[in-house]
Parts: structure tokens; C-alpha cells; sequence
């Protein structure tokens, strides 16, 4: 996700960094493939870091919600006969991973509909001519990368998300560039934000809330087995995959946008970035964290699962890092004492008495809202 991009008004605590829309429509799932390594991402010019104060966010109630909701996605047209954005002259070779006929490039697609659009590009329903499957090719604008000084998150975001291969993991293909353009091919997620899906709902309902919960979790602990921190976790950067494959009978949940995210096999870092409703007390102290920061993203994501808002939020953002730090969740009325208990283990201030995500996996609010149970 793209911070100040599309509607979105999410406030963050860094300057704008690279992607585009996010995946919207419907279509057939990608086939999972073995995957060769893949290439580093080519050298881009270094440039100082951005600067520059975060976005500030509208109140989360129902008529702010308005006017920030997204108009309901039309479903794709077929590739077959569809209008084809222009191609750039002169492709690079560089690229990392193939189809069978050579190298990545933009003519081993047919290319349909756009996706979704943000600050540095777009994002494009595509198949590859000869295997047919589905993807999503995301288009980001060298010269507006350039100029908005996140060349280093694309080359860490590809780098990082390159190598990972999990249910909950949004799968990345392979990536290849021209002069004027940088390609991430991506798995499709039909289903699109799940942010989206919440923004119509208003909320959701324990047992749906609960298998999101339990997927985000086993995401971030096939992550932190890597030794990466998302840092970044909320709904706008968790998509909605195959309808039916997840908890329940549900779609399965995919993080991605890994830009922030961070490879740290000390898993002690510094610095202050993500989102300032999802942001641990022990970054909002400005001290080091671990992954245990994720943790705490994955209970503010569960409260504005079940809620709506974000359980801190605050019309000024100081007053939104104080709250984190001093104050306790305020927990609605007509909350089960298992979903309060499931949260409570995860936003605890101190971080070593947060439930690990094993814990969390295995929480008794999770079994109970996973269960079967008969049709009302």
C-alpha cells in the first residue's frame, strides 16, 4: 500500500513510498510453480531518505467511513480482445525469473484491465501467453520513484518478498524493468483489500474475525521463521484470496506490501515506521523492538476487525502515541470475554507478556469460533 495514494487516509509515520493500487475483480486462481532463484533487482540511483510529516487520518466512524469507501469493484473483462496500455520502447533484459519462451518481459503477457491505481503506477489483471495463468502485474513509474526517494523499498521489498513462498504470503512471481518502468509480477488476489471487505461490513462477527486472526498469524510466523518483521501489518496490506480455501469456509488471507518489512536476523531494530494506529508502545518510546511489534499489529488488527476503529486512535497523532503508550484498549459492550482475553494477551505494553502467535494459534476464542457449527 502507498501511503497518500488512492482514497486511502490512513495516517503513517513515514513519507510516501513506492507500489500501486491495490488488486481488485475477480478471476482464476494463479497455479503455484517451483520457482528458480531470482535475480537481484537491478542498481538504482541512491538518493537522500524522504522526509516529511505522515498523513493525517479522518475518525474512523460510519461518516467519515463514507467518504473514504471505495466504489464497488466491476468484474474484469475478458483478456481476450481487451485494451492494452502501451508498452515501453526498449525493454530492459534485466529481470528475475522466466516463463518458458526466455526472461520476464512485458510481451510474455496479455494484458487487460487495470486493477487499481496509486501514486507510482498501476496495477493490471494479465496472463502469460503460453502457461495462461492469471497474475497481477503491478507497473510502478521509474521517474516518480526516483523522485519520491523509495528506490531502496521497492529493491527491499522485491528482495524480501522474492523469497517467500506461504499460503498467507502474497507470492511474488518474478519482477523485470524497462527505462522508464519497474514490473512485479504477482499473485492475483480476487478477492481484493480486505481493508475494502471491512469498510462495507462496518465490522465482522467473532467467528469470521477469528479465522482472519488465526491466517494473519501463521503468516507472521512463517515471516518471523525467516528472520523478516513485517512492520506494516493493517488491513489495507492483507488481501483477500480463493474464496472457500480459508478458515471456515472463508477466502484465504495473503499480507503483502512488503516495504517496510525488514530481514533481521538479530530481530532487534529502531526505526519508526508503519502506521501510526498499528504502531507498538515500544516504537512510539522510540526504543528497540523485535518482532513482538507484529504481534501487537496482529491485536489492534483483531479490535478493528471486531469494532471498526483502530482501539487507540486519536485525533492528533501525539495523542495517538500517548494513548498507545499509557492506556488500555476500551473494550465495546457485546464482546465475548474470549475475544477481550485474545486481545488483552496480544496489546500488552510490555512485549515480553505478549502470547507468542503459537499461543495465539491455539487460543481457546480461536478453537470455539473455529469449530464447525450448525447452520442457524
Amino acid at each position: 500500500m502507498v501511503f497518500g495514494s488512492g482514497s486511502r487516509n490512513r495516517r503513517s509515520v513515514a513519507a510516501a513510498r513506492a507500489g500501486a493500487g491495490r488488486q481488485v475483480g475477480a478471476g482464476r486462481q494463479v497455479a503455484p510453480r517451483a520457482r528458480a532463484p531470482v535475480a537481484k533487482p537491478p542498481p538504482v540511483a541512491k538518493s537522500p531518505p524522504a522526509r516529511g510529516a505522515g498523513r493525517q487520518a479522518a475518525a474512523r466512524s460510519p461518516s467519515r467511513r463514507a467518504a473514504r469507501a471505495k466504489p464497488p469493484a466491476e468484474s474484469p473483462p475478458a483478456l481476450a480482445g481487451s485494451k492494452r496500455p502501451a508498452a515501453d520502447p526498449a525493454p530492459s533484459a534485466r529481470s528475475g525469473g522466466a516463463t518458458r519462451d526466455g526472461p520476464l518481459s512485458w510481451g510474455a503477457f496479455e494484458v487487460a484491465c487495470p486493477l487499481g491505481k496509486g501514486k507510482f503506477g498501476k496495477v493490471y489483471l494479465a496472463r502469460t501467453r503460453r502457461e495462461k495463468y492469471i497474475v497481477a502485474l503491478k507497473r510502478m513509474d521509474v521517474a516518480q520513484l526516483l523522485k519520491c526517494r523509495v528506490e531502496e523499498q521497492v529493491r527491499r521489498e522485491i528482495e524480501i518478498q522474492s523469497r517467500l513462498m506461504h499460503v498467507n504470503v502474497l507470492a511474488l512471481y518474478g519482477w523485470f524493468c524497462s527505462p522508464r518502468s519497474v514490473y512485479l509480477v504477482l499473485e492475483f488476489a480476487p478477492g481484493g483489500e480486505l481493508f475494502t471487505a471491512l469498510e462495507r461490513a462496518g465490522s465482522f462477527d467473532e467467528d469470521t474475525t477469528a479465522g482472519y486472526a488465526v491466517q494473519v498469524a501463521s503468516g507472521l510466523a512463517y515471516l518471523h521463521s525467516k528472520h523478516i518483521i513485517h512492520r506494516d501489518i493493517k488491513p489495507e496490506n492483507i488481501l483477500l484470496g480463493q474464496p472457500g480455501a480459508g478458515s471456515r469456509g472463508g477466502p484465504v488471507l495473503k499480507l503483502c506490501d512488503f516495504g517496510w518489512s525488514v530481514h533481521a536476523p538479530s530481530m532487534r531494530r529502531a526505526s519508526f515506521c508503519g502506521t501510526i494506529d498499528y504502531v507498538s508502545p515500544e516504537m512510539a518510546r522510540h526504543e528497540t523492538y523485535d518482532q513482538s511489534i507484529d504481534i501487537w499489529a496482529l491485536g489492534v488488527l483483531t479490535f478493528e476487525l471486531l469494532v471498526g476503529d483502530p482501539p487507540f486512535y486519536r485525533d492528533k497523532k501525539q495523542k495517538t502515541l500517548q494513548a498507545i503508550c499509557k492506556e488500555d484498549p476500551k473494550y465495546p459492550k457485546g464482546l465475548s470475554p474470549g475475544s477481550i482475553d485474545f486481545m488483552s494477551g496480544l496489546l500488552h505494553k510490555d512485549p515480553e507478556r505478549r502470547l507468542s502467535l503459537e499461543e495465539a494459534k491455539r487460543h481457546v476464542w480461536i478453537q470455539i469460533c473455529l469449530l464447525d457449527k450448525p447452520a442457524a
